[in-house]
């Protein structure tokens, strides 16, 4: 049994239409100066104090898709009772309810830098500042690429590696609680101490994936 779990934010429980967010407007930025969301480094640029965002004009999610799921989550919910989810590690930045950031400082995980969102509702008006924007300070080389299913697109086998199967190297990974994988930088990892304490919570509707199953 491994220590450390892959961490995935899909709203599992969700079978109903779901109100997602739109990038951050970071337009007044230089285009050659990156914000690495993804780099495991701190931003070097010196960002709003606020991000602003907005919330789609159209749900996504619900129907037949998440009917394997079961019955509704009590999740975040706007003013009209549509869905949120806790989490939505994929948009630019990645936003993560200010419950779980609270979950995380409480069980010792703090290698992250947060930003605060207000998240418009172009219909109605409403600013909601529920979510940060997330920045997880830490990239861990921690595959073994040998006993790994695993395609790589680069050379050094970094950043966008695909996986059908990973193994950890323990020793590489005892830094952190929580870090993302420098194989595939996507990819979040958490101690099992993280995993029992979030679940502990509510779960927030987080999977957790042992290593050895987890394809991304």
């Amino acid at each position: 049994m491994s220590d450390y779990y892959m961490l995935d934010c899909w709203g599992i429980g969700n079978d109903e239409p779901t109100q997602e967010p739109v990038d951050a407007d970071l337009d007044d930025y230089d285009e050659n100066d990156e914000i690495g969301w993804l780099d495991g480094r701190k931003i070097s640029i010196e960002l709003p104090l606020k991000l602003k965002m907005e919330w789609a004009s159209e749900l996504s999610g619900g129907g037949l898709f998440w009917d394997m799921y079961g019955e509704p989550s009590d999740g975040p919910r706007n003013e009209q009772g549509v869905r949120r989810l806790w989490a939505y590690p994929a948009t630019w930045p990645p936003l993560f309810h200010r419950d779980i950031i609270e979950a995380f400082r409480a069980c010792g995980v703090d290698n992250f830098d947060l930003y605060e969102t207000s998240i418009k509702d172009t219909v109605t008006g409403v600013l909601c500042d529920d979510y940060f924007g997330v920045n997880f300070i830490g990239l861990v080389k921690a595959v073994s690429m040998e006993e790994s299913i695993a395609v790589s697109h680069s050379d050094d086998g970094l950043v966008d590696t695909d996986f059908d199967s990973v193994v950890l190297d323990g020793s590489a990974t005892r830094e952190f609680k929580l870090f993302r994988l420098a194989e595939c930088v996507t990819a979040l990892v958490v101690h099992r101490s993280v995993k029992e304490h979030l679940e502990s919570k509510g779960g927030f509707e987080l999977t957790f994936t042992e290593p050895e199953s987890w394809a991304g």
